[in-house]
């Protein structure tokens, strides 16, 4: 897990469930750009410890990413206490029609 946040209650930031590094450095400038901090998580073991320091606006999670079960995330997020109130944005190819509709089904 690679961490850019700062820690401070009060400032917005926005947690990624990704290990793409071409979208995380996406991710990174538009957050930066955004004045929010950004904290990478790669997969399901690191997220289903993870512990913010408070809850984030933001989960982006990259649906198509083979080394998380996208159904297991959504439900991690979603009962978690403290990220289970955020925003999920997931994203993933357009041709992953079943998975977009079992995903949309788990909230």
């Amino acid at each position: 897990m690679s961490s850019e946040a700062s820690g401070n209650q009060s400032h917005k930031y926005v947690v990624a469930v990704l290990d793409d590094m071409f979208f995380a450095s996406k991710i990174r400038e538009a957050a930066r750009a955004s004045g929010v901090d950004v904290e990478f998580i790669k997969g399901e073991f690191a997220l289903s410890g993870f512990n913010p320091p408070a809850p984030p606006s933001l989960v982006i999670v990259d649906l198509a990413n083979k080394n998380i079960a996208p159904l297991d995330i959504i439900g991690l997020i979603k009962s978690s206490d403290k990220m289970g109130k955020a925003r999920v944005i997931g994203y993933l190819p357009h041709v992953a029609k079943e998975l977009a509709a079992r995903v949309l089904d788990a909230g």
